[in-house]
């Protein structure tokens, strides 16, 4: 799960910055590309590096280990880590509109992430948290994530492995951020580096002027 939600979140939000900062993603609406394909293009290649440091860790994991596969629980594995890295990955983008500069991408991602790893059972086994902070973990997607993908192997799961609660979720925070993303994501940095209104020095003669963001 940490390999994962390093590359869907503090990864994605790292690049997004650079490449708004060099000016890429603001060339790209200039090409007959249609940007939101770029931009899916970018968090599917985030997702396939999740997927791969998973497949990398079962491939080390199952002859060193011992770990054991149940071929009727992969398919509720790979659709749980799908949607949780899909909602990951929302909310980089989210999270991607306030960088202002590449330096402040690595701070922010760490601040927002780290925490939220802690919390969620991805280190340690939710049940050892006190009640109070199971709830706060339940609230965000990564605790259903690491859950979901692990009841996928274990001898004591029932069924075909698929959680509706975890998915549900999970779901949910994919769906509202990437509407929120949508509507928000910038493709070009703020004049200045500053909020939504940035000063811009006036030319001799010239009056004061105002440069508004998109």
């Amino acid at each position: 799960m940490f390999a994962v939600a390093t590359s869907c979140y503090q990864g994605l939000i790292i690049l997004i910055a650079n490449l708004r900062d060099q000016g890429v993603l603001k060339r790209v609406k200039g090409t007959p590309l249609p940007p939101w394909i770029y931009l899916t293009a970018l968090v599917g290649a985030a997702i396939t590096a999740g997927f791969l440091s998973v497949l990398l860790m079962f491939v080390v994991a199952v002859p060193a280990f011992g770990m054991h596969i149940y071929p009727k629980l992969i398919p509720a594995a790979v659709i749980t880590l799908f949607v949780g890295a899909a909602s990951i990955t929302a909310i980089a983008l989210c999270v991607s509109t306030l960088v202002d500069r590449p330096e402040s991408a690595q701070p922010i991602a760490a601040i927002t992430f780290f925490p939220l790893l802690f919390v969620s059972g991805v280190f340690y086994p939710l049940e050892t948290y006190p009640d109070w902070l199971q709830k706060i973990a339940h609230i965000f997607p990564l605790s259903h994530m690491a859950q979901g993908f692990e009841a996928c192997f274990s001898p004591h799961t029932t069924g075909l492995g698929f959680s509706a609660k975890h998915l549900a979720v999970m779901g949910a925070w994919w769906l509202g951020a990437t509407i929120w993303a949508a509507r928000h994501f910038r493709w070009e940095k703020r004049p200045g580096g500053g909020g939504g209104l940035a000063w811009r020095r006036p030319r001799r003669g010239a009056g004061r002027e105002y440069a508004g963001t998109n």
